[in-house]
């Protein structure tokens, strides 16, 4: 009698074992020009990784904005294909078996919102012939793009702290540079710049011999 007992709890507890499903990665985007830190998500990118290898076809998932939420099915994020929030906010997963929608398991991941870099230039006048100095600053280490009187896109890293300088030698004639876009070497994200500003070469002084 013991040993069906035994058998009939190991066979129940097969039935009802949790879904062996996975840790998903974090959802990583890039912030907007507006830098709240508030994006669109796509929760539904990571199904793949939560269901470990399991038949899509036998299970449900569904987001959840708490631990609670996803425990009782309720506090739902919606819509899941596009879903408003962050910065570093916890989404809760749950994924139930279609033929037994009481046997669940739960899982989460964070929404990471990375702010654009920056980076501005500045100069300053000089008399023909001189060297033009043109600064950048911004983000340190960032890949900045920059054209030089509407020409080929050219490119400079910043510093680690987030400086650099381009000199322009022996200038005879105003020289304008815009800024393209800059690019952070820790996130890959890419602001898009319409800065510009010119180099004005100030031409030496005519001098008239007076008449005797």
């Amino acid at each position: 009698m013991k040993n069906i007992l035994l058998l009939l709890l190991f066979i129940t507890g097969s039935l009802y074992a949790q879904p062996p499903i996975a840790q998903p990665s974090d959802l990583i985007v890039c912030d907007d020009f507006s830098g709240d830190g508030i994006e669109a998500f796509d929760l539904t990118i990571n199904e793949p990784q939560i269901l470990n290898g399991l038949n899509p076809a036998n299970f449900t998932i569904t987001y959840h904005i708490s631990q609670m939420g996803a425990d009782t099915n309720t506090n739902l994020a919606t819509p899941s294909n596009a879903f408003v929030g962050g910065p570093n906010q916890t989404i809760y997963v749950r994924v139930e078996e279609n033929a037994n929608p009481t046997n669940y398991a739960t899982t989460s991941f964070n929404f990471i919102v990375n702010p654009l870099p920056t980076a501005s230039i500045g100069t300053s006048p000089i008399c023909s012939g001189d060297s033009g100095i043109i600064t950048f600053a911004g983000t340190p280490n960032a890949t900045v793009q920059y054209t030089v009187d509407g020409g080929l896109i050219q490119s400079i890293v910043l510093d680690a702290a987030g400086t650099a300088t381009l000199s322009f030698a022996n200038l005879t004639i105003n020289t304008l540079i815009c800024l393209v876009d800059v690019t952070s070497s820790t996130t890959g994200c890419t602001k898009t710049l319409t800065a510009c500003v010119t180099i004005v070469v100030n031409q030496a002084p005519v001098i008239v011999q007076p008449n005797d």
